[in-house]
């Protein structure tokens, strides 16, 4: 079995590390986290342009291994950006059971200038434990009431990915407007950004067609766990 890295993902690694050593010395990176925001919008516009934001939207171009090689680069540097947070793990849920509609939203995200964030966690319980977080649905609306937290870029977000208990059983995929939620930011013990979200009858749309997204649940976890 060949576990070395092909040209195309050499490249990838390659390019994802000059840009970072051009912007991060051990000076510029603590300065840039101990700032308000955390991480350098000007980094991320570069990692947007060099296609790094938008790995893995495509799964014919890329997929979990470009991700992780990405994900190599950026924890060689400690480069706080939440690449794989704010991009990489939603963006994926999205592009692979989005309705074309929700997927129009990843050029935003691959261009760098919308933010996702995926919220699963919530306090008191870890895994695929039953979620606390309930989905409500009146006629073809759905409202979500619950607490998430941590949520990685939850502070940011301009919209998150919320798992939340289906009426009828199983659990489903909802889109949220990142203002429509009561957001407790706070900084992580490694200098990240994360939140406390609270959801009270907050406006959702199911994601793609609906219903149980235990499946694909699993998979983002799963899929976040290789990239960390």
């Amino acid at each position: 079995m060949n576990f070395d890295l092909s040209d195309e993902q050499q490249l990838l690694a390659d390019t994802t590390r000059d840009v970072l050593a051009r912007s991060y010395d051990t000076e510029s990176r603590n300065k840039v986290v101990d700032s308000e925001l955390g991480w350098s919008r000007e980094v991320w516009q570069q990692l947007a342009e060099i296609g790094i934001l938008g790995l893995g939207f495509e799964a014919e171009e890329s997929g979990p291994i470009e991700v992780m090689v990405v994900m190599t680069e950026i924890g060689r540097r400690l480069a706080p950006e939440p690449v794989a947070a704010a991009a990489l793990i939603p963006g994926a849920v999205i592009a692979a059971h989005g309705s074309d509609e929700q997927r129009a939203l990843l050029d935003d995200v691959a261009a760098g200038e919308k933010l996702l964030a995926f919220a699963h966690t919530e306090p008191d319980r870890r895994g695929f434990a039953e979620l606390a977080t309930r989905a409500t649905q009146q006629g073809d609306s759905w409202t979500l009431d619950g607490r998430k937290s941590p949520v990685l870029a939850g502070d940011t977000a301009d919209v998150l990915i919320v798992s939340a208990a289906l009426p009828g059983g199983g659990s489903g995929l909802f889109l949220v407007d990142g203002a429509a939620t009561v957001r407790r930011p706070f900084r992580t013990f490694d200098g990240n950004r994360g939140a406390d979200i609270e959801f009270k009858s907050a406006a959702a749309r199911p994601l793609g067609a609906g219903g149980d997204a235990t499946a694909h649940i699993e998979a983002a976890v799963i899929r976040f766990q290789s990239a960390l």
